[in-house]
């Protein structure tokens, strides 16, 4: 998008995560600033939003999907992924789904950084309904399979994710 000639900005609410971001060379025309999804204080409107793995931190997602939708233009497209419903439910697909109906509060270590991090299992009509009450309209959804050049470098992954969704994304419009 940067060098495309849009406008990018980035929020993070971790520290040490924006500290992360800013070592990266592809990053640094970028101004990223501490923040909350649940409060973007911008004085300007957005015609794209992207959120990678953000939402299913997030303890309300209608109030974080709601202050998204108060950033974008009408007819503004907001892209989010979250691990998927069911890699979630099952914990990596190591253990029986038991519960796919109840959300649940969990904590994850990510690899780049220290400490734990909140997670939320949510299902998809958690999501859906949080989607519909924020003001947005569901355009697509996809649950991509692994990329064949990943088949070498991730093998045990790729072969459990080629027949298992990891991830799930969605867009969204802004009735």
């Amino acid at each position: 998008f940067h060098k495309g000639g849009a406008e990018v900005r980035g929020i993070e609410l971790n520290e040490e995560l924006i500290k992360i971001a800013k070592q990266d060379p592809l990053l640094k025309n970028i101004e990223i600033s501490q923040g909350s999804i649940y409060s973007l204080n911008f004085k300007e409107s957005f015609d794209v939003c992207l959120a990678n793995l953000v939402l299913d931190q997030v303890e309300d997602l209608t109030k974080a999907l709601s202050a998204v939708n108060k950033v974008l233009r009408p007819g503004g497209v907001f892209v989010f992924s979250v691990a998927h419903p069911l890699n979630c439910a099952t914990d990596n697909y190591v253990k029986q789904l038991s519960d796919y109906f109840t959300t649940k509060k969990g904590f994850f270590s990510p690899r780049s950084m220290t400490g734990k991090i909140p997670y939320y299992f949510r299902n998809f009509t958690d999501y859906s309904e949080a989607i519909l009450k924020a003001g947005f309209l569901i355009k697509q959804i996809v649950e991509p399979k692994p990329l064949e050049e990943s088949k070498t470098m991730f093998r045990e992954d790729y072969d459990k994710f080629s027949k298992l969704p990891d991830i799930l994304i969605m867009e969204l419009v802004k009735l």
